[in-house]
Order: structure tokens, then sequence, then C-alpha cells
């Protein structure tokens, strides 16, 4: 029997229909990997395994209306037999009214799971805004997902702090920590800790889980030993339930194939004992209802 594999962590692209503006940001090398069109027929995996379904998370294709990257999004997996979750793009800092608004557009695309709004430098700002904790409420309201992007090991106290509050105040709300939180380097003791123990307090909060992925936007050469402590590390503070092991595709490709990552993922999980089915495959169909 094949091992079965939800990705649910990708990003589907139409060069010809969408603006992904941050591609100008890239390496000409960068460039040349990734801006282009990808479809589910660029997600090959040997025959050992079994591709059953995708969450397409937001790419840029159109901040400003992101139900139409959702719409090509399910008429390109269409033909398939893949599973489908999706993630838009919505400002947390709109005012409630256009927030919902929003939402009812993307509600209208039936692998609609939630949004994302990448926090990143700008963290302490978005979450001091007045409007994003009435928006986290909203989307819980619906019992929708928000997928927390932003970097744990330089976080800094004051932006964790925020961050705890909000979710405080929205307890039922469902997060998805993207990418690990970005583990620091290996060599990076102090920033190290710093993520280890943002990832600590973030794990006290029951509806928050993690999806390890994304090794490739801390270092393009890293290491075996990188990913491997720091799935361990993830792992011994969520506990296996709340991880899911995604492949960031195509940034992956910075890196290596499509099919050898999953491969060395997939060996990972041998190596450290772990439990294959629930993360490469059945947290992410509980996670995101697939």
């Amino acid at each position: 029997m094949p091992v079965s594999i939800i990705d649910p962590h990708i990003h589907l692209f139409n060069k010809e229909q969408g603006q992904y503006k941050w591609w100008s940001s890239l390496s000409k090398q960068e460039q040349e990997l990734i801006a282009r069109s990808f479809t589910v027929d660029d997600l090959s995996l040997p025959s050992k395994f079994k591709l059953k379904g995708v969450v397409h998370i937001e790419a840029g294709f159109d901040n400003h209306a992101s139900w139409r990257e959702i719409q090509m999004v399910e008429t390109a997996v269409a033909p398939s037999s893949l599973l489908l979750g999706s993630i838009g793009c919505v400002d947390l800092t709109l005012s409630p009214s256009d927030f919902t608004s929003a939402l009812g557009q993307l509600s209208k695309q039936s692998s609609f799971r939630g949004v994302r709004h990448i926090l990143d430098d700008d963290a302490f700002h978005i979450l001091a805004h007045t409007n994003t904790g009435l928006n986290f409420q909203l989307l819980s309201k619906h019992s929708l997902t928000f997928e927390l992007q932003l970097d744990l090991g330089k976080i800094g106290k004051e932006t964790l702090n925020k961050l705890c509050q909000q979710i405080d105040a929205a307890p039922d709300l469902n997060m998805v920590i993207n990418h690990g939180g970005f583990p620091p380097a290996l060599s990076l003791s102090a920033q190290r800790t710093s993520w280890k123990l943002a990832l600590k307090r973030l794990s006290a909060y029951p509806n928050l889980c993690i999806k390890c992925s994304g090794w490739e936007m801390n270092d393009k050469d890293y290491s075996h030993d990188y990913v491997a402590r720091s799935v361990q590390d993830v792992i011994d503070i969520f506990g296996e339930r709340r991880v899911m092991f995604a492949s960031n595709f195509p940034l992956v490709l910075f890196s290596s194939r499509y099919e050898t990552y999953w491969q060395n993922m997939y060996d990972l999980t041998k190596e450290l004992k772990l439990n294959t089915e629930v993360l490469l495959y059945s947290n992410a169909i509980r996670t995101y209802g697939l």
C-alpha cells in the first residue's frame, strides 16, 4: 500500500492571470526556478507515495480580491481526484464590515478554509491594531482558520505578549503556525532558545497547531541535522497530533525536488520513530476538514 500524503502548504501559480508582485524581490536564479505557472501535475511523487490532497495557501495572485485566486485553484485542481482546501488573503486591519464582506466572497468557494495575513516584521503593528482582535473573533465565529506566519526566534517579548492577548480574546479560533515558526540555525543558540520558548508558550493554546516546512526560507543549503532537530523540538513541544509535515511547494525547489523532499521527510519519521500516518496525512485531514 502506498503511503498517503496530504500536503497542507502549497502554492499553485497562474502566471498569466495572477499578479505575484513579490516575485520581483527574488534573485534571477530563484525566478528561473519558480516564477512560472504550476499545477497539480507538477506535484509528482514516486509510486511508494500517494498524494491524496493539498491545501493551497494564498500567494499574492490578487490580494485585493483573494476569491479570484481560490477560484483559479479550484478550476485547476478539479480535473484531479485530490482533496482540496484553500487559504485566502484578507487584511486583518480592515474594518469588520469590510472584513466580513471579504469573507463572504471567499466563502462562495467550496474549498475555502481560512485566511492568512503574513505578519513578519509588521507583527506588532498588525496585532496591536484595533480591528485585528475584532476580525479574529469573526474568523472564530465562522469556524475559519488563521494561518500564523512570523519568525518566533525574533518575535520579541512585546509582540509575543500581544499575540497571546489576541488569542486569549478569541480562544476558539483555530490557528496554524506556518513553517515551524522559522526555527533558527542550530548555531544561533540564543535565537533558538527564544524560538523554543515562544513555541512552548503558544502550545498552551489547544486550538493552535503547527506545520513543519519552509526550511529553504532560512537556508537553501539546510542540513539534515537542522531539520531533524527542529522537527524533534516541535514534536516535543506540541505533540504529534498537533504537527503536520508540508512542502511549501514550489519554494521547496530552491533546495530539492518535490519527490526528494517527501522521501526525506518520510525517512525522518522512521529515523525519529514518529507516527508517519498522523504527520503526513490524518492531522491535515482533521485540521482543514478535508
